[in-house]
């Protein structure tokens, strides 16, 4: 899907815009929530730091093991404890601890917590005991507990359980040495914090949704700033490259984008002066060496021509064979049909003549290829199977000129492509190698492999080798290995290897060649195995043959529309049978005219019509009915529509076409299939 510079340059301001908006509401966030923690820590460092020097550490030191808590010392500093708590609401614990032996743990001397059964179970849990003297707790999680005995310290991080949220606080207590014999710890409440981080944390994503708002409309405010005026620099480049020199850009800006406007002005302005002086040598040339120059194309023309008829009438040689075999069973197995007298037969002969008018249609879609570009398919092919059908196509010829075939095929997984379009790329190659053995016998040598990941197929044969001269254009028009240009026959077109390297290109692989003169030529196709991006499919596929519902006479109105009188009687009798109301129109002005006067549910539109054609006559009916339904109907390859068109197309059918398949775009087209 092709992007516009336009969209691209939205997004990226709108890119830059929103990370820049994510960093400053980032920023203010972390801010807000650093201080808000850092003024409860300061403040929890405060009340630990008073409370540490209202506990007598000679007092402290004295608590070593659980016995002394009955000792009046512990009592003492228990009430102090308590009337620390009692002060401050917001303590939900405190305690003092001394070191341990064991490294990373401290010991409980005093904790101020009574026993009491919070979560209503009936019984004191371990967290709901009050620790003893000496118990030891492991204070690797918390580094500030550990440093506490250097100065005051407080945790970073908030704590949570079931009853609640947390932070602590610590505080060296000294005795009367100044030495630090324990520290005083504080477990502050702090949900309201929590509560306030919420509403912190919701206010930055509301602000930051708005920001994303924001930068989204500035985006494309500042995209449209920049490429409005680069869109009229680049049509006015357009029109410079279809030789309108006289275009001239008005960009009243002064920034540099005003400046390219006047540099384009400058640079028009010069080529238009030198197209005055190369028109005027173009003349004096010409006058100097006319009749050389025409005497030189009418050479080239002539060989071109000559070229050019060559190729038409072998191929409409083998046209009209083809068809008229074809075109001699359809008429005999009809005439057969019509002289027997059992219906199993005569529908047995009918179906052989069905059978021939399907054959006539891949011959004419194959045909179709040649006239230009048509919309690729993209599917999983076997290429062996694709290399084993192009060579029973030449079975005969090669067999005519004792040409034996050799096979080397490996095992190789499916490569997406065009199946009739490698085909033909590998026939003309295979081709090219027949003829090069022509009258000789020689090998046909077709390998098939893995090159990395890419699926090759290799075709050498033992012919007289190609010149380096040649090889070096071997892909030309009309020059390859037996092009006029390149001194072949003039029964050769020349085109059928350019052909194979424009149909293999196109499908992101490429062809080699390896050739000596008298040793042979090997012609190496590599075509890679992944999927391209997925292409529009042209055409319905050709569905099952089966009832179609039959909707009820009148329900649905439908125009026909094509030049062709017998095309437009056929649908009209085939779809009125289904019980449709049918309406028929031999030019798109008609069309139009009934379009106007009868609201149909779906018209069958022909594209290649005289006077107005079918996309015209499509553009106008929506101008009139916006809500107008169509089937695309075409002799061609499938047409590019406009893109306004493609919504209101159902479906693309190409002639020759079955009454089945008709039917059941249709039905497909109005929801009753």
């Amino acid at each position: 899907m092709r992007i516009s510079f336009r969209t691209k340059l939205t997004l990226g301001f709108d890119l830059v815009l929103i990370l820049f908006s994510i960093l400053i509401v980032n920023f203010f966030y972390s801010k807000a929530h650093y201080v808000q923690r850092d003024n409860l820590r300061s403040r929890l460092i405060g009340i630990a730091s008073t409370a540490a020097l209202m506990i007598d550490g000679d007092s402290h030191e004295l608590l070593r093991a659980p016995p002394d808590a009955s000792r009046p010392e512990f009592e003492k500093i228990r009430a102090v404890l308590t009337r620390i708590r009692e002060s401050n609401p917001g303590i939900r614990f405190i305690y003092t601890m001394r070191r341990s032996r064991t490294p990373g743990m401290t010991e409980f001397v005093i904790d101020e917590a009574e026993e009491v059964d919070e979560n209503g179970n009936g019984i004191i849990d371990p967290p709901e005991e009050r620790a003893e003297i000496g118990r030891l707790y492991d204070a690797t999680p918390y580094p500030e507990m550990i440093s506490a005995f250097q100065g005051p310290r407080a945790d970073r991080i908030l704590q949570s359980d079931q009853w609640g949220t947390w932070l602590s606080g610590y505080a060296p207590i000294f005795n009367s040495r100044r030495q630090p014999v324990g520290i005083l710890g504080i477990d502050m409440a702090a949900d309201d914090v929590r509560r306030e981080e919420k509403v912190l944390e919701i206010t930055a994503l509301f602000i930051l949704s708005l920001a994303v708002i924001a930068s989204f409309v500035v985006g494309i405010i500042l995209a449209r700033h920049f490429t409005d005026p680069i869109r009229e620099l680049l049509k006015g480049i357009r029109r410079i490259g279809e030789g309108k020199l006289d275009t001239r850009l008005d960009l009243k800006r002064k920034d540099e984008i005003g400046e390219l406007g006047r540099a384009f002005n400058d640079m028009a302005e010069s080529l238009a002066a030198s197209r005055r002086k190369l028109d005027e040598y173009n003349r004096l040339l010409e006058e100097k060496v006319d009749e050389r120059t025409r005497e030189l194309k009418s050479t080239q023309e002539a060989l071109i021509l000559k070229e050019k008829m060559t190729a038409v009438g072998s191929l409409a040689g083998g046209v009209a064979h083809e068809f008229n075999n074809l075109f001699a069973s359809i008429r005999g197995y009809a005439e057969l049909a019509l002289t027997k007298e059992d219906a199993a037969a005569k529908n047995e002969a009918l179906r052989i003549a069905l059978k021939m008018a399907d054959r006539a249609k891949k011959i004419t879609a194959a045909l179709l290829s040649f006239c230009g570009p048509r919309a690729p398919v993209r599917e999983r092919i076997d290429v062996r199977e694709t290399l084993e059908y192009a060579l029973s196509l030449l079975k005969r010829d090669l067999n005519t000129y004792n040409v034996k075939v050799v096979r080397e095929y490996g095992e190789i997984p499916a490569v997406w492509g065009d199946p009739q379009q490698i085909q033909h790329a590998l026939v003309n190659i295979l081709v090219n190698a027949k003829d090069a053995m022509m009258g000789n016998g020689g090998i046909l040598t077709v390998g098939v492999g893995l090159e990395g990941d890419r699926v090759f197929v290799r075709i050498a044969d033992t012919g007289p080798g190609v010149d380096p001269e040649v090889r070096r254009r071997i892909f030309e028009p009309f020059r390859g290995t037996k092009g006029v240009l390149s001194g072949g026959s003039p029964r050769y077109s020349g085109l059928g290897l350019f052909v194979a390297l424009g149909i293999v290109k196109a499908h992101r692989g490429e062809i080699r060649v390896e050739s000596e003169p008298g040793l042979g030529a090997v012609f190496t196709v590599v075509l890679p195995t992944t999927s391209p991006e997925p292409l529009e499919q042209e055409l319905p596929p050709e569905p099952a043959r089966r009832p179609e519902p039959i909707v009820e006479a009148g329900s649905r109105r439908l125009l026909i529309v094509d030049d062709e009188e017998a095309i437009a009687k056929l649908l009209k009798e085939f779809l009125e049978s289904r019980g449709f109301l049918v309406e028929t129109a031999n030019n798109g002005w008609e069309a139009v005219e009934k379009a106007d006067r009868t609201a149909y549910d779906l018209i069958l539109m022909d594209i290649a019509m005289p006077g107005m054609d079918g996309e015209s006559a499509i553009k106008m009916i929506l101008s009139r009915r916006a809500d107008s339904r169509f089937i695309v109907i075409s002799g061609y390859s499938p047409p590019e529509l406009a893109p306004e068109l493609r919504a209101h197309v159902r479906g693309v059918v190409q002639k020759p076409f079955s009454l089945s398949q008709i039917a059941a775009v249709v039905f497909r087209s109005l929801g009753a299939a």
